[in-house]
């Protein structure tokens, strides 16, 4: 018995919480038969305002004017981020790429959300927030570009 695309989508909205995975699904009548590849990918947390030279206290931000600008970090942020900021943009498009690298053709691809930075409540506006996913999108609609993506809200 093969489940429908609903069905699936549904089964997977369920169980799929990794921020990035891919998976077969099975049918539970023939657990060796493949029935499906999909990528299920969330919380990448974009920042496009993400510096090298950044504070790291500072939501990785070049500050240097701000009084809590240390020199003694700016060295210390990685192209592919730091563990106290969200992502850059180098981080999030190797991740797609690895995708890409370990499943060209996934049957689809489903967008669980929470993609834009943690922002302060004064740099947020709907603008950054449409840069972000405009960016995500652009980038998983040509990374694969014959697949269907599901975006959810989150």
């Amino acid at each position: 018995m093969l489940l429908s695309r609903a069905s699936l989508l549904t089964l997977v909205t369920f169980i799929a919480f990794d921020p990035i995975y891919c998976f077969p699904l099975t049918s539970s009548f023939h657990l060796q038969k493949d029935i499906g590849t999909i990528w299920q990918v969330t919380d990448f947390h974009l920042d496009v305002n993400y510096s090298t030279h950044g504070d790291h206290t500072q939501m990785c931000h070049n500050h240097a004017t701000s009084p809590h600008h240390d020199h003694h970090f700016k060295d210390n942020l990685s192209t592919y981020g730091d563990y106290s900021c969200d992502s850059p943009w180098a981080l999030v498009s190797s991740a797609v790429s690895a995708m890409k690298s370990i499943e060209a053709s996934p049957d689809f691809i489903l967008w669980t959300g929470d993609s834009i930075p943690h922002i302060k409540d004064s740099e947020d506006s709907l603008d950054k927030v449409y840069e972000v996913i405009g960016n995500i999108t652009r980038l998983l609609r040509s990374t694969f570009p014959n697949t269907t993506i599901y975006p959810t809200v989150g």
